[in-house]
């Protein structure tokens, strides 16, 4: 029995987010333990720097499709 006929590989990308002093205030635990604030800080972050970003491939993951990533970005 098949369990897969093909792969497909999906370039993804982890944005750099540019910290300030406020940045220092970080949720207790990982993005694995504490999810749902570690996602909103990931998400704060990144807004510092970027226009328009799409949601991550998965929660608490901070990956996101390469294709999904706006050019001006």
């Amino acid at each position: 029995m098949k369990l897969m006929d093909k792969i497909d590989f999906i370039p993804l990308i982890e944005l750099p987010p540019i910290k300030g002093a406020e940045s220092d205030i970080v949720p207790m635990g990982t993005s694995f333990t504490n999810t749902k604030e570690r996602d909103l800080y990931q998400e704060n972050e990144l807004r510092k720097n970027y226009i328009d970003i799409p949601c991550p491939i998965a929660t608490g993951i901070y990956q996101y499709s390469l294709f999904d990533i706006k050019v001006f970005d």
